[in-house]
């Protein structure tokens, strides 16, 4: 396998929003950042921004980013929209992603950072992030990210296996604003099916069901329930459940349903698939086609658990889609899932870590 067939990129993403801890370099890591947290944060034993605004308010945020290596570096910070991926957890990382059509004001229309800071060795800067709100009061939580990333550089690394691998360190500090009276809390979010298909995930069939969070609230403790049926009959083709699912303000999911080690047959099928938290409860029943012509294709690029074990090339699936990508990121690399803050009070700053 040559290096220009397959070049793995290693996503170390740290996040500051629940767990304790402290922050430092590991090895590889070039860079820190700390969030100084403002007066009008709503909870100050968080890591990461949470904060109340008046409509129509302006704010400067502030970041410190420190160079904790012997080389300057350059980091690429971007302000990123939360997204919820097919493991039900909330996404802070994606760049530029599509954006659910309910999604009416997206953070990246409210914030804004610099495109790029040239760190020289030990050196640290305050980064300004511009907050701009809109005059009308906005319903429920605008939730994203502030997306830190060291611009990968020229030089590749080579395996055994004589693939490149380009690591690639980020860390991510969430942005929650809020500028409505009337608490998220009292918000009913409202869960939607939409489309049902068939697709390959990491080269295996499974079947996606678009599930859609309209409200601009956050659902958590989201137990989710599918099955999968011959339409018209009673034999169980697939089942998927998962527990403690989340999704993200006015965004849409894939939810995959796994189809196992068997071949797509063209047809018609019957979903019946449940959501619940421990306030709510939704339920479908849908009806839908598996087209000759798509399953054929399908089952042409499947790879089963088989070949797989065969593949010589001791990676399996040649193509790794996000999940696996994060599976790999999360042995290769230590999260630093941590929190700093850093608060300045009369030109001081008074650092403390838990």
């Amino acid at each position: 396998m040559t290096k220009k067939l397959l070049t793995i990129i290693l996503l170390g993403v740290c996040v500051f929003f629940t767990r304790q801890g402290s922050t430092s370099a590991d090895e590889g890591v070039s860079f820190t950042v700390d969030p100084v947290l403002p007066d009008n944060q709503t909870d100050a034993h968080q890591s990461y921004f949470d904060l109340w605004m008046e409509p129509g308010a302006d704010q400067k945020l502030t970041v410190l980013v420190t160079n904790t290596s012997d080389e300057e570096i350059v980091v690429l910070p971007r302000v990123t929209v939360a997204t919820t991926n097919p493991h039900m957890e909330i996404d802070y990382t994606q760049i530029d992603p599509e954006l659910d059509e309910s999604m009416t004001l997206p953070i990246t229309d409210i914030a804004s950072v610099e495109e790029e800071i040239v760190l020289p060795p030990h050196e640290q800067k305050e980064v300004p992030i511009e907050l701009a709100l809109p005059n009308q009061p906005v319903e429920g939580m605008i939730l994203g990210g502030l997306h830190f990333e060291e611009a990968p550089s020229s030089d590749e690394e080579e395996d055994a296996q004589g693939v490149a691998v380009t690591n690639t360190y980020a860390y991510v500090i969430g942005l929650k604003l809020q500028s409505d009276e009337r608490p998220v809390e009292a918000i009913t979010p409202e869960l939607h099916l939409h489309s049902i298909q068939p697709k390959l995930i990491n080269y295996r069939q499974a079947i996606t069901a678009t599930l859609q969070n309209r409200t601009a609230v956050l659902v958590d403790e989201l137990l989710i329930e599918a099955e999968v049926y011959e339409k018209n009959g009673e034999e169980l083709l697939a089942a998927t459940t998962h527990e403690q699912g989340r999704m993200a303000p006015n965004s849409n999911v894939d939810f995959p349903i796994e189809w196992g080690d068997a071949a797509f047959s063209p047809g018609d099928y019957h979903l019946k698939m449940k959501a619940s938290t421990p306030e709510e409860t939704w339920e479908w029943q849908e009806v839908f086609t598996i087209e000759e012509e798509n399953s054929e294709s399908l089952n042409n690029e499947a790879i089963t658990e088989d070949e797989a074990e065969e593949d010589d090339s001791g990676f399996g699936m040649v193509a790794l889609g996000g999940g696996a990508a994060a599976a790999v990121a999360a042995i290769v690399l230590s999260f630093y899932l941590g929190r700093r803050t850093t608060r300045r009070k009369e030109g001081t700053a008074d650092e403390t870590s838990a």
